[in-house]
């Protein structure tokens, strides 16, 4: 595809860009563009790679502040194999889609899901940079194929992926010069815990690029951590521990069965996960007593019918090796009475998604080949990835002891800890549709299996809990060892009663933060503490404390 870089003046401000790759007209979109767009591709073959030209999709938006000195944030989603639509479109974008993106008249018109303005878009305070990785991820692509499968970009691991992510940052940087100059802040949920580190380790040890002196910092939310501590089969971590603190936490398990557990299994067993058949059987009984719950967020509500399943026993749990940041499809409820927890996030946007990813109309204004296809294949399944970075907690020793940029690891409170591998046919409808036509795919009802599809589609789906929440992360972080110099306190929104959640703050500003009610995908569930959080650390400012409220007689006064 043909790259024609133009220089123009706005403002007095000099503007190197992608000439080709501005996105004038959004189908779904009728307003003007919140903020300048662009979308198209840019090199990623990193050096010494000779069987694969990467072609690595981008969206990015201009900052709806002040782009000319607002910093430079750049956001992936997990999997592996999560694009990063999800996260733009679906949690901090400028423009969101959910169920109701399929109720319009506009879209009974057009069939083209209908998008909203996000009041709390992240480019509210920072341009946003995201990225299709690893090819064929998304609609990234190799060689001259953009239709190609899972495997036509050869097989994959979290040094490649590193590699091939930072000649995609620094081919940026080229295309749109003026934003190398700008403070550069990394983030992505989930297992981009592994692949935002690992980038900024290679951005750091480039010692032939400018990028690593503007790189301030790491938003890391629910995050892997590298398998021998977080998200593979870490020591303490394969047992039904934390999954047991989670829900006798949240109210879902008795003190009674909780005490029996722990006084049988003792607290050993229950993190190494060698459990014998007499703790198994109570542990057992717990995840009956515990019920139904959606895996992402525990409090959600969006459609019981559709998704909510019995927890199933924690023995099927421990063979997860991958871990998603895209969560199972979700409708709206039948009766219309139901909306997110606490009513205060619309349900929905995954089905959109995928619908609006495949119509012919987006894909030619996002610059992307007529024949490519949206490849989804998250958790590592239908495509050959491995995981190979074993513990990056003595990486975010080094950058924080050395001062090299502030560190900000977020979680959602209510994202269970369950590490489930289950099939989710008969609880939940069919959410990846790889195929290049949407309407080809099968959408089965709840309860009844599809029929077998394309090799695109994986024949086993399954969709897992992430198995990351603020019990497990905040073991691993207080592992660091750092000094703290703010104790766990309750920080707010409005620095008066509107609680956005939990903070411990460290020596060389390193945070560990929870979002109160946020399940796996903060933004998408809370995203006006998100945005709070966000906005704060950026500005490098402290988060906003809890102020307790007069109380509301005078004491001693009668009532």
């Amino acid at each position: 595809m043909w790259r024609g870089y133009i220089l123009v003046t706005l403002a007095g401000t000099a503007s190197a860009y992608v000439a080709t790759d501005e996105v004038m007209v959004l189908p779904g979109w009728s307003g003007k563009l919140p903020s300048r767009m662009f979308s198209g591709y840019l090199d990623a073959t990193p050096q010494g790679e000779t069987v694969y030209k990467l072609h690595m999709h981008y969206t990015f938006w201009e900052s709806e502040g002040d782009p000319a000195k607002d910093p430079l944030l750049i956001w992936s989603n997990g999997g592996p194999g999560a694009g990063s639509e999800f996260g733009a479109f679906t949690e901090l974008g400028p423009l969101l889609l959910y169920d109701a993106s399929m109720q319009t008249k506009e879209y009974n018109t057009t069939g083209i899901p209908t998008l909203f303005q996000n009041p709390q878009a992240w480019t509210k305070v920072a341009s946003l940079l995201i990225y299709d990785a690893p090819p064929p991820v998304g609609y990234s692509y190799c060689n001259n194929n953009p239709g190609g499968d899972g495997y036509s970009c050869g097989d994959w691991d979290d040094f490649r992926t590193a590699r091939s992510v930072h000649t995609f940052v620094e081919n940026f940087m080229k295309a749109f010069p003026e934003y190398a100059q700008h403070d550069l802040y990394l983030s992505g949920e989930s297992y981009a815990g592994v692949y935002i580190p690992m980038l900024a380790r290679e951005i750091l040890q480039d010692t032939s690029s400018p990028t690593a002196a503007h790189l301030r910092g790491m938003l890391i939310g629910d995050g892997c951590t590298g398998t021998d501590v977080l998200c593979g089969n870490a020591p303490g971590h394969n047992g039904p521990w934390f999954h047991m603190q989670f829900f006798h936490g949240h109210g879902a398990v008795s003190d009674k069965l909780y005490d029996v557990i722990v006084d049988t299994c003792g607290v050993e067993q229950l993190k190494a996960g060698i459990i014998d058949p007499k703790c198994e059987s109570l542990v057992k009984s717990m995840d009956t007593a515990i019920g139904g719950y959606f895996d992402y967020a525990y409090y959600d509500e969006c459609s019981p019918d559709t998704y909510i399943s019995p927890a199933p026993g924690f023995a099927a749990q421990r063979s997860r090796r991958y871990w998603s940041s895209v969560p199972p499809l979700r409708t709206a409820p039948q009766d219309g009475g139901l909306g997110g927890a606490l009513n205060d996030y619309p349900c929905g946007g995954v089905h959109a998604m995928l619908t609006r990813l495949n119509a012919s109309a987006v894909k030619k204004a996002l610059n992307v080949p007529p024949d490519a296809y949206f490849f989804l294949t998250d958790n590592g399944v239908g495509f050959n990835y491995s995981l190979t970075e074993k513990n990056l907690m003595p990486f975010y020793q080094q950058v924080v002891n050395e001062k090299r940029m502030r560190v900000v690891v977020y979680n959602g409170d209510t994202g269970t800890s369950s590490r489930l591998e289950r099939a989710r046919y008969d609880a939940t409808p069919l959410v990846f549709c790889l195929q290049p036509a949407l309407d080809s795919c099968v959408w089965p009802a709840p309860g009844r299996r599809s029929a077998p599809l394309t090799r695109r589609l994986r024949s086993s789906l399954t969709a897992a809990d992430p198995g990351i929440n603020s019990f497990v992360s905040q073991n691993w972080t207080v592992a660091l060892g750092f000094k703290e110099t703010q104790a766990w306190r309750p920080w707010t929104v409005d620095g008066k009663q509107q609680m956005g959640g939990y903070v411990t703050r460290y020596e060389n500003n390193f945070d560990f933060l929870t979002i109160r009610g946020a399940g796996h995908m903060v933004p998408e569930f809370k995203p006006t503490a998100s945005l709070a959080f966000l906005t704060a650390f950026l500005k490098n400012e402290d988060y906003m404390p809890y102020a307790k409220p007069p109380p509301k007689f005078p004491i001693g006064k009668k009532h």
